[in-house]
């Protein structure tokens, strides 16, 4: 039974359930004395009385306390509560990370290669450190691997963990199932143990290294390397079988290929002997299959522009901020050598949560541009931030307040801020990019409100058509001929004739 918020364990109050495995639950919780929030481990009282759960809540203490390492998540506390106000379960404390699991990364899907390289090297970071104090993991999943919002990437659940020297194994006759780690299963996880674990024989640190190889396959390729209609069909795949080339399967460089396959040799002896071996391998690839300068800079100019969020009180502002991001868009577009994906494509993700870096590489662009505006009568505030699709990291963000005669200089500001991010050698097209179809801002505004809800009711390729007739009927003076307020509506008025 889950804790209720309030349980008190030692000093610690226990704040909200994260999670339960095979081995018990996992709270926030809060530490009065250093004003901190950590995690709480929890053996429950019903798992308690069994020695060898018992047995190995101890050694996932003992093992992950031996260990300091950036990639290895911390341990804190350990104790027992007791006494009339706190339940009698075994704990061990370690730091609250603020991130998601590895599986929950690939839920959405295979990873870049870069980014699948800078996890398999901390992963193997942490591994080496912990082989050198002859600590192998023997459970290592994408479930057991956290990456923070700071993209560090912590291994947790050391409590199959064992001292390399021994000989012994465990349970050699149980089963075992997918995702958790129950006790009376042949130790690790279907799909991830070595042969050898499979089979029952002792691990050792190249049994962690075969485990690395099924992640590493899983990130580039979005497939488990082993899969079976069942745990003991996923096991007889890693004792007779090999996972589909990923050359074939997912267009993966040779060279990465070939790291992985040699990690998921069936013999201890063909892999990696040494974690700090795979590192350096790693490290090889990753140089070697990195993209040519001319590649990235092709990707690097690329650009989503999505439609901007209206943070107005009025509702009927939605045309105004999907006016300026169209602006943006035809601006952007008019730059040679930068590619735009159309505003059709970006509007689709106008009420979506999909992740910034999915949206970018799903519309094949290496950056996305989007904002907010807020408007109160006159006044005018508008945020742009550029987002790099490869690391979802801010290239360039800014606020700008100003009045709403200044909405073009506004556009001429965040163009120009964005060819000086990702396309520097265009900067001296930029301040042409923006045409001001009218000074007129009345005009401006009917345009923008009928090319977003269309005045003739015709089918939506009309709109710019429509909103040509709507700023030509105002009452105010427009530059130049009226035929001429926003030259694209006279082409898709020809295209809808």
């Amino acid at each position: 039974m889950s804790l209720p918020p309030g349980t008190r364990l030692g000093p610690y109050e226990i704040v909200s359930l994260l999670g339960a495995g095979g081995m018990g639950e996992v709270y926030k919780a809060r530490d009065p004395r250093l004003a901190r929030d950590v995690a709480v481990k929890v053996l429950p009282e019903s798992m308690a009385g069994d020695p060898s759960r018992l047995r190995r809540f101890e050694q996932e203490a003992r093992a992950v306390a031996a260990l300091s390492h950036p990639n290895i998540v911390a341990i804190f506390d350990v104790g027992t509560g007791s006494g009339t106000s706190e339940s009698g379960h075994p704990y061990l404390v370690t730091e609250l990370l603020d991130g998601e699991t590895l599986r929950s990364l690939l839920g959405r899907g295979p990873l870049p290669l870069p980014r699948a390289d800078e996890i398999a090297l901390q992963l193997v970071a942490g591994l080496a450190a912990a082989h050198d104090r002859g600590v192998v993991h023997r459970d290592l999943k994408p479930e057991n691997l956290i990456v923070t919002r700071d993209r560090v990437v912590k291994i947790l659940d050391f409590g199959l963990a064992k001292a390399s020297a021994e000989t012994r194994h465990d349970h050699a006759d149980d089963v075992t199932r997918p995702s958790g780690t129950m006790a009376g299963m042949v130790m690790g996880t279907a799909g991830y143990m070595s042969p050898e674990q499979v089979r029952g024989h002792a691990a050792d640190p190249r049994s962690d290294i075969f485990a690395v190889g099924a992640i590493l396959y899983e990130m580039v390729s979005g497939q488990r390397a082993f899969q079976g209609a069942s745990p003991a069909d996923t096991m007889s795949a890693v004792l007779r079988e090999q996972p589909m080339d990923l050359v074939l399967r997912s267009g993966t460089p040779p060279s990465l290929a070939r790291l992985v396959r040699r990690c998921l040799e069936k013999d201890p002896a063909d892999r990696f002997q040494t974690a700090r071996d795979l590192r350096f391998a790693i490290e090889n690839v990753s140089d070697s299959h990195a993209v040519s300068p001319a590649q990235s800079t092709a990707e690097s100019r690329s650009i989503a522009v999505l439609p901007f969020a209206n943070m107005s009180s009025d509702a009927d502002n939605q045309f105004f901020s999907d006016g300026l991001a169209e602006e943006l868009i035809n601006a952007l577009s008019r730059l040679p050598g930068l590619q735009v994906a159309s505003r059709t494509s970006a509007f689709r993700y106008r009420t979506t949560d999909t992740d910034i870096r999915e949206i970018g590489r799903q519309l094949h662009v290496g950056a996305v541009l989007e904002g907010s505006v807020r408007r109160a009568g006159n006044r005018l505030r508008v945020t742009a931030q550029l987002i790099n699709v490869a690391d979802g990291y801010h290239l360039w963000s800014e606020r700008y307040d100003r009045e709403m005669a200044d909405v073009f200089a506004i556009q001429d500001e965040i163009v120009e801020a964005i060819v000086k991010a990702i396309a520097p050698a265009l900067a001296g097209d930029a301040k042409k990019a923006v045409r001001r179809p009218t000074d007129n801002l009345e005009a401006y505004e009917l345009y923008c409100g009928a090319a977003t809800r269309g005045t003739c009711g015709r089918r939506p390729r009309c709109r710019p058509q429509c909103a040509a007739s709507s700023a030509s009927s105002s009452s105010m003076p427009i530059t130049r001929s009226r035929t001429r307020v926003f030259p694209i509506a006279q082409a898709c008025a020809a295209a809808t004739a």
